[in-house]
């Protein structure tokens, strides 16, 4: 089970260090997110790359040197965002209330995000989820 949440939590760390960098050049908090994402997506790109390419020409692409990538990914990202601080408890709750409710923005363009989540976002999650029978290629 670690094996299918070590992608996902590396990418979170990664985005924290990523948005810790975007403060420190005195973003507003929404640009901060959205660079921190996209900056971080595609530092996980390279890595999955470089990894898949350079295990292949060994011929080691095996789950367990995957497992253990990644592992060393999230262990190096998480002690970098522990030693610069990144997630406290009081930044956390406001990272939540800001980023999370919507609360800066107007009710208006709160309802617009919404929309969008629930029409958009939701029914692309559950067809990555949920590979029809048919589709080979989602086996």
């Amino acid at each position: 089970m670690l094996k299918v949440l070590l992608l996902p939590l590396s990418t979170i760390l990664i985005i924290g260090l990523c948005f810790k960098a975007e403060q420190k050049n005195n973003e507003g908090l929404y640009t901060a997110l959205r660079l921190a994402v996209i900056k971080s997506l595609i530092i996980i790109s390279v890595l999955a790359f470089s990894y898949t390419e350079l295990v292949s020409a060994f011929n080691l692409l095996t789950p367990a040197t995957a497992s253990t990538f990644w592992l060393v990914i999230f262990l190096v990202a998480g002690i970098q965002n522990f030693q610069l601080k990144t997630f406290s408890i009081p930044q956390y709750k406001i990272f939540w209330k800001k980023i999370v409710l919507l609360q800066p923005l107007h009710c208006k363009y709160r309802l617009l995000s919404l929309v969008i989540f629930v029409i958009i976002l939701c029914p692309l999650f559950f067809e990555a989820i949920y590979g029809t029978p048919n589709n080979l290629d989602s086996n």
